[in-house]
């Protein structure tokens, strides 16, 4: 319903292949290899691995598509405090994908 109020062209296709992390198929088996001493692991459920990159992902599409949207909403040029609040956006996100990576980082160390 969302999809169609939003006049998207998000097929499920794109969903599935975006959130196979969270839901299981086959395709979550096919991608969701490790190796590990030599041998190769699957990991079948829930893992605090790669956490971090959907978030980043997300992220970074929140900010280019804000930004596109701020300066291409006006018919002139954008105002100066929209140019002020972008550039503070990229500082938050920049920020927030930096504290990712970091807890992502350390809970890969806890791992081995």
């Amino acid at each position: 319903m969302l999809e169609t109020l939003a006049e998207t062209g998000l097929s499920r296709l794109d969903y599935r292949l975006q959130s196979h992390h969270v839901h299981a198929s086959a395709l979550t088996m096919a991608l969701h290899r490790y190796g590990d001493n030599g041998q190769v692991l699957r990991i079948t459920g829930p893992s605090i691995g790669n956490f971090a990159n959907p978030t980043i992902a997300c992220l970074s599409a929140l900010q280019v598509t804000t930004s596109a949207f701020v300066i291409n909403a006006s018919p002139e040029y954008p105002d100066p405090m929209d140019i002020v609040s972008l550039i503070t956006l990229r500082e938050l996100t920049n920020s927030a994908i930096n504290a990712f990576t970091q807890r992502q980082q350390e809970l890969d160390q806890r791992q081995d």
